[in-house]
């Protein structure tokens, strides 16, 4: 059903005089109110402030279906809110499992997720009522955030590609992932994508503070024409106060009308509290709010010190008062009392002088005799071993421990060096490392026991190149010795890393025959 509209043009014999009002506004027929019984003066100034508040709006509330829709649908292509949030969330959680380039991309990611839900709760609670409006510098706001939010799709877009790069070479060879990351161009793609997400961040983020103040400024020129309404009003009824009333309605009319004012003041004053911008607190605020709490702490004190007023008056006067004030604290001196005895002394210090005098010295103790040393030339000579005979005792022994067979497990320890540059390994070398089996068997109980929590990033597994290799020449010098005995991995470990341009890596080996 179409609306009926009005047109209303306030003109009043007293407004005449001296003010030129004459504005037409059209709102709808079910708006208007009748003047029957009520003072038309006042019915015309009131009309006329709330016109010009709530003619926008009755004007986008009355709008014809084809702009609802057309406008809605503007809405709808710039403000598609919902799944970029969605996008950057998932892209968030893939950044917080990838490696340290791309867990550093996931904070600006976040910041960029924070600004977009402001953006998106500023437009569906309507604090940016610009977006329906058709004026030019309306559509120029709505296009400037349009393109905003397609900067940071675009961002996002472009750090969602390296992390599916990441996770189709990264998870499977690390190194091909580090020859990305280390390469001229890997580094720019990688510091573009974080400068991009920068970027957006800041320019959306400018532009939901500039429409928090266009709103708030909005706010304030219409709170501000209200005055200058009721200010207007104000000498209207001066003028009329001698005007003696008529009838009823006469005297019920100015109530009627504060009472409208005053409601649309409250309303809008309340809007006014509601909105909150957020001000970021500067180094130079906070050393302002230090050193007011400073000043307000030495007026404290000088105020507990000093006496009252009262009590000031009556020093003054050579009287002092009956309940004289709290006085200024002071200095405690210390004076030096030399060497003169204490004045005050107990019995018992009294007394010991004349009982160290007096009492008997203790004997001393006897102390016993030493023993003698035994004489060595009462003791008949003993029979020397000679080198060369413990040494051929000792050969005969290693000679048959040679010959018995090997029943028990032998291990062993070595210690592998080797570097990976971006493009090649580096040739490992292999160090043995001397120690007990007792020991050696209690480190491969704590290396197993360690590769249970970390094997992907720190186990060696026997098919690596450094286990395969340094097996294969151990079991080829055990075959020359045809004993019959054979060398097995036990268990491998990378103790230290070190990254760079060249990582290179520190492993322990533990090898054992049997």
């Amino acid at each position: 059903m179409p609306v009926k509209w009005l047109s209303y043009r306030a003109q009043s014999g007293a407004l005449k005089k001296g003010w030129n009002t004459t504005h037409s506004h059209s709102v709808p027929l079910c708006c208007c109110i009748t003047t029957r019984g009520l003072n038309f003066r006042w019915i015309h100034v009131v009309l006329e402030a709330s016109l010009f508040i709530l003619t926008p709006v009755f004007s986008s509330f009355c709008r014809t279906p084809l702009q609802f829709l057309d406008e809605m649908a503007t809405v709808g292509d710039i403000f598609d809110i919902a799944d970029i949030l969605r996008r950057a969330w998932d892209l968030y959680r893939g950044c917080l499992d990838a490696a340290s380039e791309m867990k550093d991309a996931a904070s600006h990611i976040h910041h960029m997720t924070v600004v977009l839900q402001d953006i998106h709760v500023a437009i569906s609670t309507n604090r940016m009522p610009f977006i329906h409006l058709q004026h030019d510098q309306a559509k120029t706001r709505t296009h400037s955030l349009k393109a905003n939010i397609k900067l940071c799709e675009k961002s996002l877009v472009k750090m969602g590609r390296l992390l599916d790069k990441y996770r189709s070479q990264g998870r499977h060879s690390i190194s091909r992932w580090d020859q990305l990351r280390w390469s001229d161009h890997g580094k720019k793609e990688l510091t573009d994508a974080k400068a991009d997400m920068i970027f957006a961040t800041t320019v959306l983020n400018t532009s939901l503070q500039t429409a928090n103040i266009d709103s708030l400024s909005r706010l304030e020129d219409m709170i501000s024409a209200i005055g200058r309404k009721l200010a207007l009003c104000e000498i209207v009824e001066s003028k009329g106060s001698t005007r003696k009333a008529s009838d009823d309605g006469d005297k019920d009319a100015i109530p009627k009308g504060i009472v409208f004012a005053s409601l649309v003041i409250t309303k809008l004053r309340n809007m006014l509290h509601s909105i909150r911008i957020r001000k970021a607190i500067t180094a130079n605020t906070v050393a302002r709010l230090q050193k007011t709490l400073d000043n307000i702490r030495v007026r404290r004190i000088v105020r507990r010190n000093t006496p009252t007023a009262i009590d000031t008056h009556a020093m003054i006067a050579g009287t002092p008062g009956k309940h004289p004030g709290p006085r200024a604290r002071k200095c405690l001196s210390r004076t030096n009392s030399g060497f003169e005895s204490g004045k005050i002394k107990s019995p018992s210090r009294k007394r010991l002088p004349n009982q160290l005098a007096n009492q008997p010295t203790r004997p001393k103790q006897a102390v016993r005799a030493r023993t003698p040393s035994p004489d060595p030339s009462q003791f008949s000579p003993r029979p020397i071993r000679r080198v060369g005979t413990a040494r051929r005792i000792a050969a005969q022994i290693n000679a048959k421990a040679a010959d018995l067979p090997h029943t028990t497990a032998f291990y062993q320890l070595w210690v592998v060096k080797s570097g990976s540059l971006m493009y090649f390994k580096s040739v490992p070398k292999w160090d043995p490392c001397k120690r007990g089996q007792l020991q050696i068997r209690n480190m491969a109980r704590i290396f197993k026991e360690a590769n249970q929590t970390d094997r992907e990033c720190r186990a060696l597994e026997k098919k690596d190149k450094r286990v395969s290799l340094k097996l294969k020449d151990l079991n080829d010098i055990e075959r020359k010795k045809d004993r019959g005995l054979k060398w097995h991995f036990v268990v491998g470990r990378v103790m230290v890393r070190e990254p760079g341009n060249v990582i290179a890596e520190k492993s322990f080996l533990i090898f054992v025959r049997r």
